[in-house]
């Protein structure tokens, strides 16, 4: 741990050589003038017991000046190494309605059936460089990885209708009808006894910043930093309708990527509750500019030629990243160190794609349907500075 304290104060032994001086100097004005003499010297000391109690009472002010790694702002290379238990949220990864089976021609009746991702581990790690500047430290440089990938699984037993299909796939209009001896009647063909779901999820981002800490109190300090950001985000979602009119197995999937980049701005405020023990809560914020590549698979339940579209776009992304986090922080002879355990919310804005294909009649006819993606949870970090 390193405090700044403020140094003896020049002027206190200025006026201690200035009585010296007087009372060498000014022996003989003394034995003629002893009255003048005394009150001056009275008031001389009594200054100097006034400079060593202001002295004494900057020593006892505590700050505790640099928010990074390396405490004492002096040049550093710092690095940090974070365990995440995050998990992501996607209200795109539908795939059916449950049912109470019956009436072929009832609309739906039931709850959405959707895949959520579990907890899942992943890391982060940085390294950078700081320069010195004096009480806060200098600008820190610093790159930062991200990696977390997730995949979930998801089986439902029972009636559903299917809501991953085409709407010629859910339209009954030939072979079956024919069978039956009602051609002119349109009955829906979405119904299932059992459907399973798989989802993969995977999240890179490439962060490179500059950094400058700022004291706001004595017990308050400010970080801001600028800089930009890559990322890769992609997903894969595919599910599998068994029984019911699906005689055999039909397997619809989508897949999505996001590549792109951008500018990252952010601030993190640190409050010293105890001189090694701090409160931290930050945010930041970006826009990034990308690539959004999707494919939409969906086989023909007949004979045919199944749904097979794909889509690139460009698109603006802006993103928001919270986080909140209690930090110890220690030195080990020239080792400084901290450790940190926190929670992270990210929300990436119209990044979570999907396509519906409502019209069996004009089956080029499709809604294009955009979410957020939310990636959230918990980390531990590690960091040293040296």
């Amino acid at each position: 741990m390193n405090w700044i304290t403020i140094s003896r104060n020049a002027a206190g032994a200025a006026v201690l050589l200035a009585v010296m001086a007087a009372a060498i100097s000014g022996s003989t004005a003394f034995a003629q003038q002893p009255v003048s003499y005394t009150n001056e010297l009275a008031a001389l000391e009594a200054r100097i017991a006034e400079l060593e109690n202001m002295e004494y009472m900057q020593e006892e002010r505590v700050v505790y000046a640099q928010p990074g790694l390396a405490t004492d702002g002096s040049p550093a290379w710092i690095t940090e190494f974070d365990y995440l238990y995050w998990t992501q949220r996607n209200a795109s990864n539908q795939y059916g309605i449950t049912d109470i089976g019956g009436v072929q021609d009832r609309g739906a009746v039931g709850t959405v059936l959707a895949i959520d991702t579990d907890y899942a581990t992943g890391f982060r790690f940085a390294v950078g460089r700081r320069f010195s500047q004096g009480g806060a430290g200098g600008p820190e440089f610093v790159f930062r990885y991200t990696d977390f990938d997730t995949q979930a699984t998801e089986r439902h037993i029972g009636s559903l209708r299917a809501s991953f299909i085409s709407s010629d796939n859910s339209e009954n209009d030939d072979i079956d009808n024919t069978l039956t001896g009602t051609p002119n009647t349109i009955t829906p063909d979405d119904r299932a006894t059992q459907a399973s779901a798989l989802l993969r999820f995977n999240y890179q981002t490439y962060d490179l910043e500059l950094a400058q800490s700022l004291i706001l109190a004595d017990s308050l300090t400010l970080r801001l930093s600028g800089g930009g950001r890559a990322a890769d985000v992609g997903q894969s979602f595919q599910v599998t309708y068994t029984g019911g009119d699906f005689q055999t197995a039909f397997s619809p999937f989508q897949e999505t990527e996001y590549t792109g980049g951008g500018l990252v701005m952010g601030t993190d405020l640190r409050w010293y509750v105890l001189p090694s023990l701090t409160f931290d809560i930050g945010a930041k914020g970006g826009l990034l500019v990308g690539t959004m590549q999707t494919r939409t698979f969906i086989p023909d339940d007949e004979p045919g030629v199944p749904t097979d579209v794909r889509y690139d776009e460009t698109r603006l992304t802006p993103i928001v990243e919270m986080t909140a986090a209690v930090t110890y922080r220690g030195q080990f002879r020239r080792v400084q160190w901290d450790a940190s355990a926190g929670y992270q919310l990210t929300n990436w804005f119209n990044v979570a794609d999907s396509r519906v294909f409502s019209d069996s009649h004009m089956e080029g006819q499709n809604v294009h349907l955009l979410n957020d993606l939310a990636i959230d949870g918990f980390y531990a970090r590690v960091g040293f500075g040296f």
